[in-house]
Protein backbone atom coordinates (compact mmCIF):
# COMPACT_ATOMS: atom_id res chain seq x y z
CA UNK A 1 0.00 0.00 0.00
CA UNK A 2 1.25 3.50 -0.75
CA UNK A 3 1.89 6.03 1.96
CA UNK A 4 -1.12 8.21 2.70
CA UNK A 5 0.54 11.50 1.68
CA UNK A 6 1.71 10.02 -1.64
CA UNK A 7 -1.78 8.69 -2.36
CA UNK A 8 -3.31 12.10 -1.59
CA UNK A 9 -0.77 13.94 -3.77
CA UNK A 10 -1.32 11.64 -6.73
CA UNK A 11 -5.10 11.81 -6.41
CA UNK A 12 -5.01 15.62 -6.42
CA UNK A 13 -2.63 15.70 -9.39
CA UNK A 14 -4.16 12.99 -11.60
CA UNK A 15 -7.77 12.64 -10.45
CA UNK A 16 -8.49 16.16 -9.20
CA UNK A 17 -10.62 18.88 -10.78
CA UNK A 18 -8.81 18.76 -14.15
CA UNK A 19 -8.45 15.23 -15.49
CA UNK A 20 -7.38 13.43 -18.64
CA UNK A 21 -7.69 9.87 -19.83
CA UNK A 22 -3.90 9.54 -19.72
CA UNK A 23 -3.62 10.81 -16.12
CA UNK A 24 -6.53 8.65 -14.95
CA UNK A 25 -5.10 5.57 -16.67
CA UNK A 26 -1.65 6.21 -15.14
CA UNK A 27 -3.25 6.53 -11.70
CA UNK A 28 -5.20 3.32 -12.14
CA UNK A 29 -2.03 1.47 -13.19
CA UNK A 30 -0.18 2.88 -10.17
CA UNK A 31 -2.98 1.73 -7.86
CA UNK A 32 -3.08 -1.70 -9.50
CA UNK A 33 0.67 -2.11 -8.98
CA UNK A 34 0.16 -1.58 -5.24
CA UNK A 35 -2.83 -3.94 -5.23
CA UNK A 36 -0.57 -6.76 -6.47
CA UNK A 37 1.82 -6.27 -3.51
CA UNK A 38 1.16 -8.09 -0.25
CA UNK A 39 -0.65 -5.95 2.31
CA UNK A 40 1.08 -4.99 5.52
CA UNK A 41 -0.58 -5.73 8.84
CA UNK A 42 0.77 -2.41 10.13
CA UNK A 43 -1.41 -0.36 7.82
CA UNK A 44 -4.49 1.11 9.36
CA UNK A 45 -8.02 0.29 8.37
CA UNK A 46 -8.40 3.94 7.38
CA UNK A 47 -5.41 3.79 5.00
CA UNK A 48 -6.76 0.64 3.37
CA UNK A 49 -10.16 2.33 3.01
CA UNK A 50 -8.58 5.41 1.44
CA UNK A 51 -6.82 3.17 -1.07
CA UNK A 52 -10.10 1.46 -2.02
CA UNK A 53 -11.97 4.77 -2.34
CA UNK A 54 -9.15 6.20 -4.49
CA UNK A 55 -9.45 3.15 -6.77
CA UNK A 56 -13.25 3.53 -7.05
CA UNK A 57 -13.04 7.26 -7.79
CA UNK A 58 -10.34 6.74 -10.41
CA UNK A 59 -12.24 3.93 -12.16
CA UNK A 60 -15.47 5.95 -12.13
CA UNK A 61 -13.74 9.08 -13.48
CA UNK A 62 -12.15 7.05 -16.27
CA UNK A 63 -15.51 5.51 -17.19
CA UNK A 64 -17.39 8.82 -17.20
CA UNK A 65 -16.32 10.32 -20.51
CA UNK A 66 -17.55 13.88 -20.05
CA UNK A 67 -16.98 17.08 -18.09
CA UNK A 68 -19.65 17.84 -15.50
CA UNK A 69 -19.80 20.55 -12.89
CA UNK A 70 -16.33 21.52 -11.78
CA UNK A 71 -14.71 18.23 -12.81
CA UNK A 72 -13.22 18.69 -16.26
CA UNK A 73 -11.89 16.03 -18.60
CA UNK A 74 -9.41 17.58 -21.01
CA UNK A 75 -10.32 14.89 -23.54
CA UNK A 76 -14.11 15.36 -23.11
CA UNK A 77 -14.76 19.08 -22.68
CA UNK A 78 -18.57 19.09 -22.59
CA UNK A 79 -21.36 17.39 -20.70
CA UNK A 80 -22.92 14.34 -22.31
CA UNK A 81 -26.69 14.07 -22.29
CA UNK A 82 -26.40 10.27 -22.02
CA UNK A 83 -24.74 10.63 -18.59
CA UNK A 84 -27.69 12.60 -17.21
CA UNK A 85 -29.56 9.32 -16.91
CA UNK A 86 -26.65 7.18 -15.69
CA UNK A 87 -25.12 6.54 -12.31
CA UNK A 88 -21.94 4.69 -11.48
CA UNK A 89 -22.37 2.22 -8.65
CA UNK A 90 -19.88 0.08 -6.74
CA UNK A 91 -21.22 -2.97 -5.01
CA UNK A 92 -18.98 -5.61 -3.43
CA UNK A 93 -16.00 -4.19 -5.32
CA UNK A 94 -17.67 -4.36 -8.74
CA UNK A 95 -18.53 -1.29 -10.76
CA UNK A 96 -21.80 -0.96 -12.66
CA UNK A 97 -23.25 1.82 -14.78
CA UNK A 98 -26.96 2.05 -14.01
CA UNK A 99 -29.29 3.70 -16.50
CA UNK A 100 -32.71 5.13 -15.85
CA UNK A 101 -34.20 1.81 -16.98
CA UNK A 102 -32.44 0.08 -14.09
CA UNK A 103 -30.20 -2.36 -15.93
CA UNK A 104 -26.48 -2.70 -15.25
CA UNK A 105 -23.58 -2.58 -17.68
CA UNK A 106 -20.55 -4.40 -16.26
CA UNK A 107 -17.10 -2.78 -16.68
Amino acid sequence: MPKRDELQQRMMHQVGIKRSQQGLQEMLEWLDAYRRQPASCKQSFEDKGMFEVATFITRAALTREESRGTHQRSDFLTESSSWRERTIRFCYGKMSVITQGGFCEQH
